[in-house]
């Protein structure tokens, strides 16, 4: 996955940020650990240890408000799609920190390795509300799909293609 941020309006990248995932390498579990801990490296652990300590956070509070809908009748399934959505565009209620990094006016889109437009991960959305040239209605079976199919067990803070160009963003 690559994602690339041309800046905001009133402030263009000159001329865009790119970044890359660092790759699958389901095969060579010694390659993509090697992988990892280089790009931890380049990051720094405290950047690392931060995300990671706001990602748990975002998940206490997403679990707390799938609790608040659960408990007024909403089933499970539609409990997690609506507060992941809600926090996924900063609507959520009360008063967790939402964004690790607000960039929601800078313009930037995902691509998978074909070159074609995907959504960023509800993590990515969560963390950094980039605007997209891709939109999708809440209602799609794609948005439905990113939000439902997050699986917080196999989550890296900092292995989206996002985090990177986020980094690069706010200097």
């Amino acid at each position: 996955m690559d994602f690339v941020c041309t800046g905001t309006d009133q402030n263009r990248h000159g001329p865009f940020i790119i970044a890359s995932s660092p790759g699958n390498y389901r095969d060579f579990p010694e390659m993509k650990r090697l992988r990892q801990q280089i790009r931890e490296s380049r990051i720094g652990q405290d950047e690392v240890n931060a995300a990671r300590n706001w990602l748990q956070g975002l998940q206490r509070f997403e679990v707390d408000l799938i609790n608040v809908y659960e408990s007024r009748g909403v089933a499970a399934g539609d409990a997690i799609l609506k507060a992941r959505t809600e926090i996924a565009y900063g609507e959520a209620p009360g008063t967790y920190r939402y964004r690790y990094r607000d960039l929601g006016t800078h313009f930037g889109q995902a691509f998978n390795g074909n070159y074609e437009q995907e959504l960023c991960c509800y993590k990515c959305q969560a963390m950094f509300g980039f605007r997209t040239a891709r939109v999708e209605a809440r209602t799609s079976q794609p948005f439905i799909n990113t939000m439902t199919q997050f699986d917080w067990a196999s989550v890296n803070p900092v292995a989206c293609a996002e985090f990177m160009v986020a980094l690069i963003c706010v200097i």
